[in-house]
């Protein structure tokens, strides 16, 4: 080689030399100036060379993190996994590996990281050497943390919520029972009981009680609360349709089965399938139609007026009735056999004189109900007014109370309930009177203020709360005869 040949290669050498310090220079100050620790590390564990960053993130000088090895500043839980990725990547198993862990700050603080590490192999394992990437993920694992108190926080608060909401109602169920039955009197209890025992079966239910009692709003419940709560309840008011009508209404009819049939109509009993039907008072069927409906329980079948063909039902049948349905049945009025189908499970809806606790949860709920659909407001019920209604016998029950609070509701003025209802206004100690005293001598002071008017507005009935037929019902049982 000639000097011209050799200076050619020193002159190449220099270059070569010149672009590696340049190198260098720009790995150095990639080095020191990442945002993110850096770290060379041997087989060992040693620190062979760390970056400004990875010192600020341990709190170590670079002397100091250079006498140390990962081990001891790793937490020891983290140790283990730390230790198994590592042993991977000296296998040839994988090439990079990366992972959470904790580091022990010099204050003894912990820092949380998430490490990225790769091997750089020499011609040897004991020549090799890692290169870790550290993140200071501190503040964020401490931010989810946080989110994660908070979100269990949130969830204990939301469980307890629940908790309460369950508890509160329970509390409004004690109170409003079921939907619009409202009261927690032992009697009404008794009747929660049984209703929640029979609810979810298809068994007949006969609800027995006085006019006024909530007989319907015991049968409504009883559907609500049954599996055929997704179908409409449907009602039939047997008292309230004529002989002629009501087995037109229930079963249907064809098409001039009947003058005046122009069109074929679907009866009650055929609208209800797959859900219940509720015939009120069922003591006013005639022993024809009791018949029929006996063969609708046992057979669950029926024919439309005017039609042999045979349509058959799944229903569930609740009935109501103010008469003693045993006492007809021996008076030859109803049938014993469809009794005995009909009172499968009995419940009795207590008089209001028998729960007189519950008056002021429902003059509370009568008021409140009656403010808002006629925009009064009532501030005071004054507890004189209340006694009076505690002490009233109430032969009209629930929907009597009702329509003296809505009537007073009407009166009241400067937000205060007043009652005027002059029947009220005459209440005397009935305590050594018997009841049936007490109902006849109320009865007729409403006679006497309705000049005998039995029915129609303001008629004795409608102030009772009765209907006109059960208003004639109880006046012939007390042995009341109208005025000629």
């Amino acid at each position: 080689m000639d000097k011209k040949e050799l200076q050619q290669l020193r002159q190449k050498q220099h270059q070569i030399e010149q672009e590696l310090k340049k190198s260098k220079a720009a790995f150095d100050a990639t080095f020191e100036q990442a945002a993110v620790g850096i770290a060379h590390v041997s087989p060992k564990g040693k620190f062979l060379r760390v970056n400004n960053k990875l010192c600020d993130i341990i709190g170590y000088n670079q002397t100091e993190m250079l006498a140390r090895t990962f081990q001891e500043i790793t937490h020891p839980d983290d140790l283990g996994q730390d230790l198994l990725q590592i042993n991977l990547l000296l296998t040839g198993k994988m090439d990079t590996y990366s992972m959470e862990k904790r580091y022990i700050h010099k204050d003894r603080s912990l820092v949380c990281v998430r490490l990225t590490s790769s091997i750089v192999r020499n011609e040897s394992i004991e020549s090799a050497w890692f290169v870790s990437v550290v993140e200071d993920i501190t503040e964020k694992k401490v931010a989810e943390d946080n989110l994660k108190k908070a979100f269990s926080q949130i969830k204990a608060l939301k469980d307890q919520l629940d908790v309460e909401n369950i508890y509160l109602k329970e509390e409004i169920k004690s109170i409003h029972g079921f939907r619009d039955i409202i009261g927690k009197s032992l009697p009404l209890n008794y009747v929660f009981q049984r209703l929640k025992s029979v609810a979810p079966t298809d068994a007949t239910v006969l609800i027995e009680g006085e006019t006024g009692t909530g007989k319907e709003l015991i049968a409504r419940a009883l559907h609500n609360e049954s599996l055929r709560k997704n179908k409409h309840m449907i009602t039939v008011g047997c008292a309230a349709l004529s002989s002629s009508l009501i087995e037109s209404e229930v079963f249907g009819h064809e098409k001039g089965a009947f003058t005046g049939a122009n069109t074929r109509r679907i009866g009650r009993f055929e609208l209800a399938n797959k859900s219940t039907i509720f015939l009120d008072e069922i003591g006013e069927l005639s022993l024809e139609l009791q018949a029929k409906l006996l063969r609708v329980i046992e057979e669950g079948e029926f024919e439309r007026l005017g039609s042999s063909k045979t349509i058959k039902v799944d229903i569930r049948i609740i009935t109501a009735t103010n008469r003693n349905l045993e006492e007809e049945v021996r008076k030859g009025r109803f049938r014993e056999d469809l009794y005995y189908r009909l009172s499968t499970f009995v419940i009795t809806a207590p008089p209001l004189r028998e729960r007189k606790g519950d008056i002021p949860l429902l003059v509370n709920y009568f008021v409140g109900q009656y403010c808002k659909n006629t925009g009064k407001t009532i501030k005071t019920i004054p507890r004189a007014t209340m006694k009076i209604l505690e002490k009233y016998t109430w032969p009209g029950n629930v929907r009597e109370l009702q329509n003296v609070i809505e009537h007073a509701i009407i009166v009241s003025k400067k937000g205060v309930l007043k009652i005027e209802m002059p029947v009220l206004n005459a209440i005397r100690d009935t305590d050594n009177l018997k009841l049936e005293d007490v109902e006849r001598d109320h009865i007729l002071k409403v006679l006497e203020k309705t000049n005998w008017r039995l029915a129609g507005k303001g008629g004795a009935a409608e102030l009772l709360g009765m209907k006109r037929t059960t208003l004639q019902s109880r006046m012939k049982k007390l042995g009341i005869k109208m005025k000629k």
